[in-house]
């Protein structure tokens, strides 16, 4: 595949040297830098990027909120911070960014890292979620997924077994998945009509959604008709 990536960096040694080993990559179209973040969201709105490296520094003490304010406008994108320091290493993880890079900045892990972001892009025909855990990209069919469930900033997909966090709210998720199978059951549920073991009534506004003994979801009164009616549609 061809990649377009942009580089945000404030120092000019650490950015020359992300510049030259990006455009040394072996699928790389185009490169293009600056050092600043309001430049980057002008140049991100004009054109397609594949991948952006950019600079904790530039984000100052911001740097969740300019991970989110990126994936809000282009979701597609894929995130690698540069930094002098690990003290974003938990929002990396919590924002599910693709990649961590400490200065001074080495050729070799810039050039892993936009490998594994291409890798992750060349998956073909799959038909699910691309969670991340640790350093590790997580493939879950919708076929796996009970149900998704809003968890403050961002959602929790469940399978009958394992929990895995995603960096999107659920209004999100019910532009992507299959709507044949996928109900939204609750403000805060979507749920896999197809995984549903039985429903029973919780209290006077909504319902129990069980998919094990362990795994429960939530149904408001006002999604049941929605839900009825998908059901008579599926069966």
């Amino acid at each position: 595949m061809s990649l377009k990536i942009l580089v945000v960096e404030k120092d000019r040694d650490s950015l020359q040297k992300i510049v030259h080993m990006a455009k040394e990559y072996k699928n790389t179209v185009l490169v293009i830098s600056c050092r600043s973040f309001v430049k980057a969201l002008k140049l991100l709105e004009n054109e397609v990027f594949d991948i952006v490296f950019i600079d904790t520094d530039l984000m100052c003490t911001h740097v969740y909120w300019g991970i989110k304010i990126i994936y809000k406008k282009f979701n597609d994108i894929k995130i690698i911070l540069v930094s002098s320091t690990v003290e974003y290493l938990d929002i990396a993880f919590d924002t599910l960014t693709a990649g961590y890079i400490l200065k001074p900045v080495c050729g070799r892990n810039i050039l892993k890292s936009i490998e594994r972001v291409e890798k992750s892009k060349n998956v073909i025909g799959f038909k699910g979620v691309i969670v991340k855990q640790e350093d590790k990209e997580i493939f879950l069919s919708y076929n796996e997924i009970i149900f998704i469930e809003a968890a403050n900033r961002k959602s929790m997909v469940h399978t009958l077994k394992h929990e895995y966090p995603v960096c999107k709210n659920i209004k999100d998720f019910l532009k992507e998945i299959p709507s044949d199978i996928f109900v939204q059951s609750h403000r805060s549920y979507i749920i896999n009509i197809t995984k549903i073991k039985f429903i029973e009534k919780f209290n006077n506004t909504s319902y129990n959604v069980v998919f094990s003994k362990e795994k429960i979801a939530l149904m408001s009164r006002r999604h049941i008709k929605d839900f009825k009616s998908m059901l008579s549609a599926y069966s």
